[in-house]
């Protein structure tokens, strides 16, 4: 008789939970706060910053909703951002710098670990950018938490929000930029999420720019 399989682990879990997000965004900043271009922009953080965006990655992963209960939720993270005029060059720092620190502090280098903690970090950091150079967004103050998972169910695709059943083929290829993600059937499509917001009318209400399908 064969053994149950294990259930996945979540991506917080494969990390090794909290104090290892808390771990590398300690180190991170600490990078951060040398580099010349990155520095002008976070001189003035709280001190508590490091551990805010420990705790909203960590939750996003699936860990505990402790920055949505306690630090501000979604909605509070994106106002922080507006107005901050970001570029496409502290951007790629940014993930440069963050992505060192994971490989300092032996964050798990498992090839569907790194793929889905760099897929998120590319898809956040250019939402970032992109809010940043805007005055003023409309969401629902109570607007969810994304949630990053380490899998792909069939006609499962992600928004900034929340992981949608919107019926997209089975087979999908999602592009996050340069990262392209299977769902395994032979009907394929593309998806571009290049924005915060998707265009043309998907379900709940939510939209979505298909950029081209094959």
């Amino acid at each position: 008789m064969s053994e149950p399989a294990k259930p996945i682990p979540t991506l917080y879990e494969w990390a090794g939970g909290m104090p290892v997000f808390e771990k590398l965004t300690e180190k991170f900043y600490e990078k951060v706060l040398k580099d010349p271009l990155l520095e002008p922009v976070f001189k003035h953080m709280s001190a508590e910053h490091q551990l805010h965006v420990a705790h909203f990655i960590a939750e996003v992963f699936g860990g505990p909703e402790m920055y949505s209960t306690e630090e501000g939720g979604h909605f509070k993270m994106i106002q922080k951002h507006l107005s901050k005029h970001l570029t496409e060059q502290h951007r790629q720092r940014w993930v440069a710098l963050l992505l060192a620190t994971a490989d300092e502090i032996s964050l798990p280098d498992d090839p569907e670990f790194r793929s889905a903690f760099v897929a998120y970090i590319e898809w956040g950091t250019r939402i970032a950018v992109l809010n940043s150079n805007i005055e003023n967004l409309e969401m629902n103050a109570d607007e969810p938490m994304p949630k990053w998972v380490g899998e792909f169910p069939a006609g499962h695709i992600w928004d900034n929000t929340r992981l949608l059943r919107s019926g997209i083929p089975a087979g999908a290829e999602i592009q996050f930029d340069s990262l392209f993600l299977e769902t395994g059937s032979p009907a394929r499509a593309e998806i571009q999420l290049s924005r915060s917001f998707w265009k043309q009318g998907a379900p709940l209400g939510l939209e979505f720019n298909a950029s081209r399908r094959f």
